[in-house]
């Protein structure tokens, strides 16, 4: 269990922090407060303490000094810093000290919740003795793009951040390209190689065109392409990760990239990182790529209106309905028999690429696709009748559903109980980790490991993308009012449901409805 030391000169702040945050559920434990600096150097000096939460300006000793001191004791400390708006220009000096974010008081409930699942992840790291070599903004900053493409930053907060990290918000086109570390037998191994892969990136890249680069959560390195004219730059992407590609290959390490289309929004990253994710699962469908430019699919696949479609398909796959699922693939055949073979191809990959999905997040992370799955997958490539080819749809559909139901025993039966809860009463406003963990009888940390050992999500992400497919559902097949389906998928506030939407799917819930 990770320790925390808080430092803070107001009392009020500190009894905030030590009654209302469940630590335990974040496998942390509160190792003590202080007062000032000064004190707090004391117990850091006596105690191991792994984050360290300080505020800026304290008597005695500032928080800016105390970190400083504390990383001489040990290089390893974690450190948070608390600062009121009237600091804001004063803890950019903090940056140079590698704080994983710095907190604006009043505390927003939200940034505090991510910047500890961040802060937690790169002690994980820390754990396993593999070190950035990065020096000043690494951390801070990996922390930021890491929360902007998973939508999990408020604007405000990120602009703040952005200009104080020169990340360009006014660029006139983005592009996003997500590369993944295939066939790696342990994390570890596969964050070393990652490693390796962002060097090569930021050289290989960064020499004539802008972006940020970083690694992401799950150990893929993510880049983030602005500029203008990108759009106009695809073969040259496709030139120079080609070249990345064979160059690490030498090193034995494999790579596959999703290379989006360039958006004319900042605001579209968040989207636009959810969609290259789902599209890491092509290298199963088409093997023997490298790469593939999944804008291009979607494009043919918005054309012919197959979207509708697809959210429904799975929305079913989630909820395990056989007949239903079938049937909306039955209805999809209809919709595009009337168009070529490898038309009709295309347009089925987003559909192959979600039930993969579902099948690789439907037991234990450990457990890969088998080699049979696969095989099953790639036949796709060299059918050529269109009767031949609905009949492969549906059976690998069926096969799919088969093979996810015997996944789900690989669970933990601690973690099979959590799912079914959560599909269950992912309506009640009030589910939360700690609930579940007191009716299993065990405590919220355990369960909170457990689960995001297992399934690679934690709780309260996997909730929120249960609840935000429901909505599409309710928004596509309904004429419920916004507030009646907040209520039927367990979200109170409004503005907060329209944000993380947007962030989700790259619009608001009411043009999420008239588009579709």
């Amino acid at each position: 269990m990770h320790k925390i030391l808080i430092v803070d000169d107001e009392p009020m702040l500190i009894h905030g922090l030590c009654s209302q945050i469940d630590w335990e559920s974040y496998n942390i434990e509160l190792a003590g407060t202080a007062e000032n600096g000064e004190i707090a150097l004391s117990i850091l000096e006596q105690k191991n303490i792994d984050i360290l939460f300080t505020d800026v300006r304290m008597p005695k000793m500032d928080g800016l000094t105390l970190i400083s001191e504390a990383k001489k004791h040990n290089p390893f400390l974690r450190s948070v810093v608390i600062s009121s708006y009237s600091d804001f220009d004063y803890v950019k000096k903090s940056l140079l000290l590698e704080v994983e974010n710095y907190l604006l008081k009043p505390i927003d409930q939200n940034e505090l919740d991510k910047t500890l699942e961040k802060t937690i992840a790169n002690l994980d790291r820390d754990r396993i003795s593999i070190l950035q070599d990065e020096s000043g903004l690494s951390d801070f900053k990996s922390n930021i793009l890491d929360r902007w493409v998973h939508g999990e930053i408020q604007d405000y907060q990120f602009y703040e951040r952005a200009e104080l990290l020169h990340i360009n918000l006014s660029a006139p086109w983005y592009q996003l390209c997500v590369i993944d570390i295939i066939d790696s037998s342990t994390e570890s191994q596969k964050l070393l190689h990652a490693q390796l892969l962002f060097k090569k990136c930021r050289d290989y890249f960064f020499s004539d065109i802008e972006g940020e680069c970083f690694i992401d959560r799950s150990n893929r390195v993510v880049i983030v392409f602005y500029g203008d004219e990108l759009n106009r730059r695809q073969d040259q992407l496709k030139q120079i990760f080609n070249k990345v590609s064979a160059d690490l290959s030498t090193r034995g390490v494999k790579l596959f990239a999703c290379i989006g289309s360039a958006s004319d929004s900042a605001e579209s990253v968040a989207h636009d990182y959810a969609e290259a994710v789902s599209f890491l699962n092509y290298r199963f469908i088409v093997p023997g790529v490298n790469f593939v430019l999944y804008g291009e699919l979607l494009r043919e696949f918005d054309r012919l209106g197959c979207k509708p479609a697809l959210i429904q398909f799975a929305q079913s796959l989630s909820s395990n309905e056989l007949l239903t699922t079938l049937n909306i693939a039955n209805e999809f055949l209809d919709t595009v028999s009337i168009y070529p073979v490898d038309t009709v191809k295309k347009c089925m990959i987003p559909f192959l690429t979600t039930l993969v999905k579902q099948i690789k997040e439907s037991g234990h992370t450990s457990g890969s696709m088998s080699s049979a799955a696969i095989k099953e997958f790639a036949a796709m490539k060299t059918i050529n009748s269109m009767g031949s080819l609905e009949k492969w749809f549906l059976d690998i559909i069926d096969q799919s559903l088969e093979l996810i139901n015997n996944r789900k025993e690989s669970f933990h039966l601690l973690v099979r109980r959590t799912l079914d809860i959560i599909r269950k009463d992912y309506n009640h406003t009030d589910l939360s980790l700690k609930r579940i963990a007191s009716n299993l009888k065990v405590t919220p940390a355990y369960l909170g490991q457990l689960f995001k050992e297992e399934t690679g999500k934690y709780f309260n992400d996997y909730l929120t993308e249960i609840r935000l497919q429901e909505s599409r559902i309710l928004l596509l097949e309904t004429d419920m009012k916004i507030r009646d389906i907040l209520y039927c998928i367990g979200i109170s506030n409004q503005s907060y449901f329209n944000r993380i939407f947007k962030k989700a799917y790259g619009m608001s819930p009411l043009n999420f409805r008239y588009q579709k």
